[in-house]
């Protein structure tokens, strides 16, 4: 023990509090971007508070948790996504393919009616799967995302 001025016996530098379950809460809600007001505010604290528990040796520890629990979820849950939108991608191409080769339409000639290829309903899908590519790699062309001028269909 330490003496104090009059020669009472003190307690010398205080120890850290531990890292409470609210503490806790406060740096898994930073993690997720919360404001320190809005943290203070779902928890019931004084902004202040949390100020405190941001200065605590294990608070960036805590919040490098709940961004990496965070993150590990976001990359399996962005893989399951861009595997469906391939797959989609996959079967939409397929069906362009089908109608690039096989559309056709009737047309009255003067020996009767008989098959012609359908060059609009063609040319539309033609333009719908360049769109789409450039919508599913993007990368390719250069651009961060597809340009949505591409995608539109026109006579």
């Amino acid at each position: 023990m330490i003496a104090g001025p009059n020669g009472a016996q003190g307690r010398g530098p205080r120890p850290r509090r531990s890292f409470s379950a609210r503490a806790q809460q406060a740096a898994s809600l930073h993690a997720r971007g919360y404001s320190r007001k809005e943290t203070a505010g779902i928890l019931g604290v004084a902004h202040e508070t949390v100020s405190v528990w941001k200065r605590h040796p294990k608070w960036q520890l805590e919040v490098d948790r709940w961004r990496a629990l965070a993150d590990g979820g976001l990359d399996r849950q962005q893989l399951a996504l861009n595997s469906a939108a391939l797959r989609a991608t996959s079967e939409a191409l397929e069906q362009l393919q089908l109608i690039m080769t096989t559309a056709t339409k009737r047309v009255r000639t003067s020996s009767g009616l008989t098959e012609q290829p359908d060059w609009a309903t063609r040319l539309r899908a033609c333009r719908l799967l360049l769109a789409l590519s450039v919508a599913a790699v993007p990368e390719l062309y250069g651009q961060a995302r597809p340009d949505r001028r591409i995608a539109r269909i026109g006579p």
